[in-house]
């Protein structure tokens, strides 16, 4: 339960002959410390080794109590389907963009399908000669004739999407089983209270279960496909010894991390800086045309881009500031008469229509919200209400001290 602690609150395992549940005594309200380990049991007094079949077993180990004895084995190796999955239908990183933007399109075509069935579902109380159904029935056959079409039963058309998945319990069960699982309880760890998952304790039992039962699932799919693919005995061996590793920690732990974060961010600079040289250096050979003769260069595109239209916005010379004061002070003055403040007067749309075309381009507004920036000085005006939801042009009646800042909006482009 992220928003309370790391620790696990709930865990279950299956074997031949029984089913085992642990919970822990934090979630039961028996304790109110919450740090609680899995305990899987002291090792056999025989010495006979235990094996541990799980999914992403990186996250169960952490959260088991015998992983931390150090000091003697604790006769556990651990399986890890994830890493079967990996071995013989799994996805690189360069592939997971494609994949995910396929299974996002299969997804929807299966609900597509779904609504299609309801519908007829819906249709078969009416009389099978009436034209509404008689229409549904062309258009659904119409339909599975275009899929059937798009689906190529010959394996060389097979997509390589649908012969792979990411490594996530859910997709792999679905990629080897045809299971399609449900993670709204797994989602309700996140949110839930203590209080609610005791309320509705075997909800998220029969939850943890279900997760075993499709684990073994995939695990008696994807084991023999393994050994097919990886047949030596040191692969095998590999498997178990990884899955089982330790890495002893002690204070300077954390001082190794931060001394790896930082030689990783220098490597990264300069490698940055050393793709930014050869960038400038290419560049160069822009003007003598020697790009033409080498393999590579000659591929990239050599044509110059041309400079976009400006967005519109002008910042105004001390010189152009004055010009704009002038004409704005003139223009006040014809301009809605019946304001009662003079120095906040706007120009009328009819006194902007009448100003030349070669003023309108180059003279700009200054849009001022209701409150004055602290930069600006009053001259006895007090501030006026937008009007339609939108801010007045209160430029005559400022004065900036900083009129080089300010960020104007020509006319045209209003």
């Amino acid at each position: 339960m992220p928003p309370y602690h790391q620790y696990a609150v709930m865990a279950c395992a299956a074997s031949p002959t029984a089913w085992y549940c642990w919970i822990s005594p934090w979630l039961l309200g028996e304790s109110e410390e919450a740090k609680h380990l899995i305990s899987l049991g002291p090792p056999s007094a025989c010495g006979q080794q235990r094996i541990v079949v799980g999914h992403n077993v990186c996250y169960d180990r952490a959260r088991v109590i015998e992983e931390y004895h150090v000091e003697r084995d604790s006769g556990i190796r651990w399986i890890d389907t994830m890493s079967l999955h990996v071995a013989v239908k799994g996805i690189s990183s360069v592939q997971r963009p494609a994949w995910t933007a396929w299974r996002k399109a299969k997804d929807k075509e299966e609900a597509q399908s779904k609504s299609e069935y309801n519908v007829q579902e819906s249709l078969r109380h009416l009389s099978p000669l009436s034209n509404e159904r008689l229409i549904a029935e062309m258009e659904a056959e119409m339909v599975l004739e275009r899929r059937d079409s798009e689906e190529e039963s010959d394996p060389q058309f097979e997509r390589w999407e649908s012969i792979t998945a990411t490594n996530s319990l859910l997709e792999v069960a679905r990629l080897y089983c045809g299971i399609a699982m449900n993670k709204e309880t797994r989602n309700a760890f996140m949110s839930d209270t203590p209080e609610a998952i005791r309320k509705d304790l075997a909800k998220y039992l029969s939850y943890c279960a279900s997760d075993v039962f499709t684990t073994h699932a995939v695990f008696q799919k994807v084991l023999p496909l393994f050994l097919k693919a990886c047949p030596h005995p040191v692969s095998w061996v590999g498997i178990m010894r990884m899955g089982s590793s330790i890495l002893t920690v002690n204070q300077e732990w954390e001082r190794y991390l931060e001394r790896a974060e930082d030689k990783y961010r220098e490597l990264e600079g300069n490698v940055k800086r050393r793709l930014v040289e050869v960038a400038e250096a290419t560049k160069e050979l822009m003007s003598s045309g020697v790009w033409a003769n080498d393999v590579f260069l000659q591929q990239m595109d050599w044509s110059p881009k041309l400079a976009g239209k400006s967005r519109g916005y002008w910042v105004p010379t001390q010189k152009e500031l004055k010009a704009f004061q002038k004409r704005s002070a003139a223009n006040a003055d014809k301009a809605n008469e019946d304001l009662s403040m003079p120095h906040c007067h706007t120009a009328s749309p009819k006194a902007q229509v009448e100003r030349p075309r070669d003023v309108l381009h180059k003279e700009a507004r200054l849009v001022i919200s209701q409150s004055p920036p602290k930069s600006c000085v009053r001259r006895g005006c007090p501030p006026q209400k937008p009007q339609n939801g939108r801010s007045q042009s209160l430029y005559q009646g400022w004065h900036h001290s900083s009129p080089a800042r300010a960020t104007f909006k020509t006319e045209r482009d209003r």
